[in-house]
């Protein structure tokens, strides 16, 4: 914006004033629930919520990401430094044996820090949420979990029951 201003001799200047908006650097540290084990090959896609339908939760069609990448080895994925609003980071891609997140992760970047809600106690409460002092970076906790095994259910052994259970059956009804 210029801006004209005269003195009282009645000297013009001119000054241009240009918004300084904040930016926050921001990284992602992809980790096992319960273990934090760093996990690599996690895939993420970051919107800007002007990009996002927030009645669906998904991006607008024709939308691009403003950073897609990977967790590397020790589980970091940078976001690099984002203006304050709110984002959307979608994970696309789950690490091995590891199951996909299915809602987003919302980032919230403020004059005076960064948040962010991917559904857990940790993200909620920002406890996940740490600032590395001597990078000036914040860095954001984002779990996976293994899933659950279900015991085996129908196996072989239950044929023998089914046989015995059919000939008590008839036996009974011989009887009566």
């Amino acid at each position: 914006q210029l801006v004209q201003s005269e003195d009282q001799n009645g000297n013009v200047s001119w000054v241009l004033a240009v918004p300084n908006d904040p930016v926050k650097d921001v990284e992602i540290l992809k980790v096992s629930m319960g273990t934090e084990h760093p996990l690599a090959g996690a895939a993420f896609e970051l919107y800007a919520d002007k990009d996002v339908d927030s009645a669906t939760g998904k991006p607008i069609e024709g939308r691009e990401p403003l950073v897609t990448g990977s967790s590397d080895a020790s589980g970091r994925l940078s976001l690099g430094k984002l203006r304050r609003g709110d984002y959307w980071l979608y994970e696309t891609e789950a690490p091995e044996g590891y199951v996909l997140k299915t809602t987003p992760i919302r980032i919230y970047v403020t004059a005076a820090g960064v948040t962010y809600d991917e559904g857990t106690t940790t993200s909620g409460s920002n406890a996940g949420v740490n600032r590395d002092e001597q990078r000036d970076v914040y860095v954001l906790t984002v779990t996976n979990s293994t899933g659950y095994e279900l015991p085996n259910a129908g196996g072989p052994g239950t044929a023998v029951f089914t046989l015995v259970g059919a000939a008590l059956l008839l036996g009974a009804g011989y009887v009566l």
